[in-house]
């Protein structure tokens, strides 16, 4: 009984963590062969437990304004100079995300992956500290 609970609360937490945009992976890879910060992203959009890939989605550096959108797969690039960075990832109909905090390094790449949901909400995703 006790292991049937857990399961179901682990179902229930899954279906409610599913209902809201996410950045569901980033990570600071290695370096290229460039003098700025590279950011390499795709956005899904969530539809139950199935995800699609999101076009025409804003990418936006709030702090210099700079932007990219998304193209028919879903992916996106941009590079910054040296700086402390808020991302924000937009699309009409869908849930904002702002990524507070993005620490670029010129000649580094860093990998994301976006999940958004239909809604009016935001939500905040802040990077890790590097190690």
């Amino acid at each position: 009984m006790k292991s049937f609970t857990y399961i179901l609360l682990l179902l229930l937490f899954t279906i409610s963590c599913s209902n809201k945009s996410r950045v569901a992976n980033f990570e600071y890879m290695g370096f290229g062969d460039t003098i700025l910060a590279v950011i390499e992203g795709e956005v899904y959009e969530n539809k139950y437990l199935s995800s699609k890939p999101l076009k025409d989605v804003d990418i936006c550096v709030e702090n210099i304004n700079k932007s990219t959108i998304t193209d028919e797969d879903g992916q996106f690039q941009i590079g910054l100079d040296h700086g402390n960075y808020k991302i924000k990832v937009s699309k009409k109909g869908y849930q904002t995300i702002y990524i507070e905090n993005y620490v670029s390094i010129p000649d580094e790449i860093s990998k994301l992956k976006i999940i958004l949901v239909k809604g009016i909400t935001n939500q905040t995703f802040f990077c890790p500290n590097r190690k």
